[in-house]
């Protein structure tokens, strides 16, 4: 047991030594996966935005109010995604840039089921682009739930004012440059040290002699010829 413990503390040595006599290798490679790691992270999609407006209907008190609060909801998520209704929000948004893809993707409903409030979500990578859709596509909205669906009721209680970050690249970034390395410099560090540990070369003495249990009477050294001499 304790010629065991003695060989297993002789590898960790080993291994030590190893890492610190490569640490010059280990330090390159480690700065290779950091800079792999910051041309993989430009891949990230830019900071995402989000931007909220407020949609209320007025029906309230009886039974046939309910059923009304009920289908607005309803109307609500199956026009949010009429393409009639994002081309009138682009052409209220009046940005050339945006088309009406992507209005429909930018645009989403979040529903509480326990009022009669909806809320309409504008997703941008830019701030002010993010509120800008929203709000175009809320007036948008009620204009044509008013003309098709003769939903009168229904109002904008609040429009977008600001947005919110709901995605940060940069740190997300940051993590995928630093993981990259870390990786790239602890499996650089294991390479070495499993090299070193299945090295066929005599690397101490106490492994020539089984950790001093036999005598060593020498060492026959390797004698390499030169070429063109016997």
């Amino acid at each position: 047991m304790g010629t065991e413990m003695r060989s297993i503390s002789e590898d960790i040595l080993l291994c030590v030594q190893e890492v610190r006599r490569r640490r010059g290798i280990i330090l390159l490679i480690t700065v290779i996966g950091l800079i792999l790691g910051i041309l993989l992270s430009l891949m990230v999609r830019n900071n995402a935005y989000s931007a909220k407006a407020c949609l209320y209907n007025g029906q309230y008190g009886s039974y046939y109010d309910s059923v009304a609060i009920s289908n607005f909801m309803k109307d609500t998520q199956t026009l949010a995604k009429s393409y009639k209704i994002s081309e009138e929000a682009v052409r209220i948004l009046g940005d050339p840039s945006c088309t009406v893809e992507m209005m429909q993707q930018a645009i989403q409903v979040e529903i509480d089921s326990n009022s009669n409030v909806v809320w309409l979500v504008g997703m941008s990578n830019h701030p002010e682009r993010s509120v800008r859709m929203v709000n175009a596509f809320t007036e948008a909205l009620v204009t044509e739930m008013k003309a098709i669906a003769g939903i009168e009721n229904v109002q904008v209680l609040e429009y977008a004012q600001d947005a919110t970050v709901v995605y940060k690249a940069t740190s997300v970034r940051l993590t995928i440059a630093l993981v990259a390395a870390l990786v790239f410099g602890v499996a650089s560090s294991v390479f070495f040290m499993l090299r070193m540990l299945f090295s066929s070369a005599i690397l101490s003495i106490d492994r020539c002699t089984l950790n001093g249990e036999i005598n060593l009477l020498g060492v026959i050294p390797e004698i390499k010829k030169k070429e063109g001499k016997e």
